[in-house]
């Protein structure tokens, strides 16, 4: 019984060291462990792609179809780019089934997103922009590269 007990007591405090682990730092707009709801802040955005669900390993567009599976890549170096500076970047595993699922979504991109970065405005708000190029480091338009950025806030969780 007393085995049992001490097994249980563990069992728990694994549990709850897990939990603690992935609730999100306060102020921190990036995607943790567990999936948070984005609100975009502008009309087109809202229309195009919707709320953004996201944590350190999936995102979702609410207007999408499907999901993207990504995965942390690095964080970008300061630069004059607007969208990019700063950025944290996730590559987006499953970008051609994704894309599929979505290329006739009217104002979405119209070749494959590879790329997600995320560049923290403050306020908890997130500037998040679709790469669609091969070497994510290629700035422009989508012709060279990049497909959308558009700015999102975490509310208050």
């Amino acid at each position: 019984m007393c085995r049992k007990a001490w097994l249980a007591a563990i069992v728990l405090l694994v549990s709850l060291a897990g939990a603690i682990a992935e609730t999100p730092l306060p102020g921190d707009p990036f995607p943790s462990n567990i999936i948070r709801i984005y609100k975009p802040l502008d009309v087109r955005t809202k229309i195009t792609y919707g709320d953004l669900w996201l944590s350190a390993t999936i995102g979702r567009f609410d207007e999408l179809r499907g999901r993207m599976d990504i995965r942390y890549v690095e964080t970008l170096p300061q630069s004059s780019s607007p969208d990019l500076s700063g950025a944290r970047l996730y590559q987006i595993l499953n970008f051609t089934q994704y894309f599929n699922l979505n290329r006739r979504k009217a104002g979405f991109c119209v070749y494959p997103v590879k790329w997600i970065a995320m560049r923290d405005l403050g306020q908890m708000q997130l500037r998040v922009t679709l790469i669609v190029s091969d070497d994510f480091r290629t700035p422009g338009n989508e012709a060279q590269g990049l497909c959308s950025a558009n700015t999102y806030r975490l509310p208050a969780q």
